[in-house]
């Protein structure tokens, strides 16, 4: 957004014209031009109606000649696109419960019980017939079935309409006080409605059923001095303003069957979000969200550049203010997960392939996870101060040198009231000791409280940044350069670490470790929820619960980055270059950039060999004590749950520790030859590895997990990066036919040059192998308070498809590759699998383009078609063994082929 405006103005400015000038455009991707997305084409799904329209316009002027210019400048566009996926839907029988036909044997949880032949295992009964019966049936579990069944039944194309839109508007002002002297302001609005892709499941039901809307205000002032004929002094201050709010539907969670109770304690009257694994679009059924966040930023920056002799001296320092004042809940309905787990058998910890269905689970009422939020208003902020100098010295006429050094200095993030938790204290003794022999410690810090810091994390006090290059020409066509430096990564004022002043629900799912279910999602909160309290309960604060904080040795992370690169020119006027790029990273937040965690209440590995003894009731000590929560509400607990680090809570999530580390080398080469007579071309390939062990991250192509497999062994998640791409060529070219005027044929004014002269061809296209796969299990029974579970690998069997990918969509991983990792361990796959990666990414995009003159400008029209051989990019396929749809490819990103038409006039 933008563009049409800022190159004009800059063009137009620079040469100093008090003419007026401008431009307008407008662009179209037409409905009889839209290809078929690759599952839509296949299952002959009717095209939808899509459109695509963009139009913009500028202009600008002197206000005062030779002094003053303006210019004006808008933006927008409108769009309908679609996504198109493979949904897997009940059919009407099974979503009424009747699985006779479904190929699952479907166990019933509530008859779990010691296997009497097998000390040590238990044992369920299946549902006689497979069909659960009609009293056992929960009523919002039956209302949600049937919202899938209503879509299809089976495995059907669906496309799901994503609407957008969005306006911009700039004005930029530009005052010459003197030759020496100018002063420029801008100022910039933008506005959009985002929706995620609905597929039209029904009601306020569909899996997404929010908007996103987005509003921006931009202010920028620049003002430029030049002392003498050698310096300038620049003066800079920026503030952007950005409004990022979801919105979703009203609606009474009692319409579909939530008790009163649970309807008086939703914090906003949404639907709830709804995961049944395996089903809908991205395993859900619905979603609302209502957020309010306002990020925005102050930056004021000065610099000073001077010549001096055979060196350009460059000083300045830089401040920056990044804010976010938010009140978000992402869940404020809930957020319930329904796995096979609780439907699996014969022995729940070691259950067959074949049984347990998460529609199952569903309709018996039984989530495995839960969690209900409330908001509170915080003003968050990081203080950023920075100073730097950069020498760029000649040191012959053939060697120049880039030195330069940067010092900074950032603050941890804060709230202006201290309305932030700083960490999890995991030494000092809890206020409540329940029995004599058990000593409990750790509980969250609180800003300013206690002597704990005002801000999170450890930042680095000083964070120096050396840096260095060089320039040096062997000879008249060949060229070596190289460098290296030092690199900060900034604090984002995101983090976790708000609970007591909002708070986070856990719904408690069993008590035994998965073996019977503990409640139903009826009234998934019978005994009330957690009501803000601020920092007033201090360590106690969410006893009983899952907590999330930001781990308070969060420490500055950094990237050394280093190139060499030989550059020579060849005959015909290319160059050829061939170089080395690398970069060693340390501290990075081991979550990447999502919100990865780390549960520091996992039990220690060492007790895996206890087995199916961590899942014995034992004798509870905080029953009928309501200041641990949910684990007061029975006589007996888990024998693990007493064993855990910190057992007055269940799951305790650090993000953004500090343990991430990543490698990556690349050989890249490239050819250019720049626009000279009639063509131009450029062709670059890269070969790289990336390695690191940071989970968390991921892409649309390729599907991630949130956490470590073991808290105790982080090293263990070292390997290929899920981001590695080994092999990314590119490859880009311009032709000017040759008619026209100053051209080789029709030369002159006559109607065959207007009409046959000023066109161009351009192509793009680019080739990309696939990413690494990361296998999780169902089900996870490592019986240590795990997140995951991954599966053994089988040796010597090749995981991936031994055909062309269409052939394969359906068994794209086999399944033979690995085998079921056995309850109370780990399993030994590694994080990312480099036998098989997601499918390589290739497209090819042309262009045709006529430009000529009318009146005083130029009109350009332009024909595109992108994805010229409607080339599908698939997404990677299911990566959870031991689920039905393990290793099935479902869906596609990116657009079908599509023909673009758009006029520009310029004058």
């Amino acid at each position: 957004m933008g563009r049409t405006g800022g190159g004009v103005f800059n063009t137009f400015h620079r040469r100093g014209s008090n003419q007026w000038g401008g431009s307008a455009l407008v662009q179209s991707r037409p409905n009889w031009g839209v290809g078929q997305l690759y599952f839509a084409e296949q299952a002959g799904t009717p095209k939808p109606d899509t459109y695509y329209w963009t139009w913009a316009g500028s202009a600008g002027g002197p206000i005062v000649r030779d002094k003053t210019f303006f210019w004006l400048s808008t933006e927008s566009y409108r769009t309908n696109e679609v996504v198109n996926t493979v949904l897997h839907l009940p059919t009407e029988a099974e979503a009424r419960g009747d699985f006779s036909q479904s190929g699952a044997t479907i166990y019933d949880p509530l008859t779990t019980r010691p296997d009497p032949g097998n000390p040590g295992q238990f044992v369920r009964d299946p549902f006689p017939g497979n069909v659960i019966p009609a009293e056992r049936l929960n009523p919002v579990g039956l209302n949600l079935a049937a919202v899938l069944a209503a879509r299809g039944s089976g495995d059907v194309s669906a496309n799901g309409d994503t609407k957008n839109s969005a306006d911009q508007f700039s004005f930029n002002l530009s005052h010459e006080f003197k030759p020496s002297h100018t002063l420029t302001g801008t100022y910039m609005y933008y506005d959009s409605n985002e929706p995620p892709a609905q597929f039209d499941f029904g009601g306020p039901s569909d899996p997404s059923v929010w908007d996103l809307y987005r509003q921006v205000h931009l202010v920028a002032l620049n003002d430029t001095i030049l002392v003498g004929s050698d310096g300038v002094v620049t003066l800079r201050y920026g503030y952007n303003r950005f409004v990022s709010d979801f919105r979703s539907p009203d609606f009474d969670v009692t319409d579909f069957g939530w008790s009163e109770n649970y309807a008086r304690q939703v914090a906003e009257n949404v639907f709830p979000v709804i995961d049944v694994f395996g089903y809908g679009w991205n395993n859900g059924v619905s979603g609302g969200f209502r957020t309010d966040e306002t990020y925005y930023s102050h930056n004021l920056n000065g610099t000073v550049s001077k010549f001096i002799g055979a060196h350009t001296l460059k000083l300045g320092a830089d401040f920056r203010r990044l804010g976010l004042n938010e009140s978000v809940a992402f869940f404020p309905a809930g957020l319930y997960e329904f796995s096979e787990g609780f439907t699996e058998g014969p022995d729940p910890n070691n259950p067959a392939l074949g049984t347990g269905d998460s529609l199952a689970t569903l309709l018996l009422g039984y989530p495995s996870f839960g969690t209900l939020q409330s908001p509170a208003p915080l003003q968050k902020f990081i203080d950023y101060y920075g100073v730097f100098v950069q020498d760029d010295w000649r040191v012959s006429d053939h060697l120049v040198l880039n030195l330069g050094l940067r010092i900074e200095h950032e603050t941890g993030l804060a709230e202006k009231n201290n309305r932030l938790t700083v960490g999890f204290d995991r030494e000092t003794p809890w206020p409540v000791q329940p029995i004599e022999g058990m000593i409990l410690r750790g509980g969250l810090m609180y800003a300013g409280v206690d002597g704990y810091p005002e801000h999170q994390g450890d930042p680095t006090s000083w964070k120096w940044g050396p840096r260095a290059g060089f320039s040096w020409s062997l000879d008249d066509k060949t060229v070596l350069r190289g460098g290296l430096g030092l690199f900060w990564a900034p604090y984002q004022p995101t983090a976790e670490g708000a609970r007591g002043f909002e708070t986070s629900n856990t719904y408690f799912a069993s008590n035994d470790g998965g073996l019977t279910p503990a409640g139903t999602i009826t009234d998934p909160f019978p005994n009330g929820i957690e009501r803000p309290l601020g920092s007033n309960l201090g360590l106690l604060t969410g006893a009983g619960g899952d907590i999330e904080f930001a781990d308070q040795f969060r420490q500055s992370p950094y990237v050394q980055q280093y190139s060499i690169e030989v550059q020579r020119e060849l005959p015909g006027g290319v160059a050829g270059s061939v170089g080395y790029v690398g970069s060693r990273s340390e501290r990075l937040g081991i979550g990447g950039t999502s919100p990865g965690q780390v549960n520091i209440n996992q039990l220690d590995p060492s007790f895996a060999s206890l087995g199916p003894a961590l899942q014995e009731q034992v004798p509870n000590p905080f029953f009928g004590n309501p200041i641990f929560g949910n684990l007061s509400e029975n006589p007996t607990v888990a024998r693990g749950q007493l064993l855990r680090p910190y057992p007055q809570f269940l799951d305790l999530y650090a993000q953004q520790m500090s343990e991430g580390k990543r490698r990556y080398h690349s050989l890249v080469l490239s050819g250019e030859k720049r626009f000279r007579g009639s063509w131009s071309f450029r062709v670059n390939y890269v070969f790289s590895r990336n390695d690191d062990n940071v989970f968390g991250e991921g892409s649309s192509f390729s599907r991630r997990t949130d956490s470590a497999l073991n808290s105790y062994d982080l090293e263990r998640e070292y390997g290929r990066s899920l981001s590695d791409i080994p092999h990314r060529l590119n490859i880009s070219g311009i032709y000017e036919l040759p008619f026209g005027r100053g051209k080789r044929w029709l030369d002159g004014n006559g109607i065959a040059s207007a009409i046959f002269g000023g066109w161009s061809f351009s192509a793009t296209g680019f080739y990309q192998s696939g990413f690494p796969v990361s296998v999780l299990q169902s089900p996870n029974n490592t019986g240590l308070f795990t997140d995951i579970q991954r599966p053994n690998v089988v040796p010597g069997v090749d995981a991936g498809p031994s055909g062309s990918v269409t052939d394969n969509l359906d068994r794209y991983l086999d399944t033979d590759a690995w085998t079921q990792a056995g309850a109370f361990t780990f399993g030994d796959a590694p994080r990312t699998d480099t036998r098989v990666r997601t499918p390589a990414r290739k497209n090819w995009d042309i262009a045709f383009q006529k430009t000529g003159r009318i009146g005083r400008g130029n009109l350009s029209f332009r024909f595109e078609i992108i994805n010229l051989f409607n080339t599908p990019s698939f997404t990677g396929p299911q990566n959870v063994w031991g689920r039905s749809n393990f290793g099935q490819i479902t869906s596609v990103n990116g657009f079908p082929r599509l023909l673009q038409i758009g006029f520009r006039y310029n004058w």
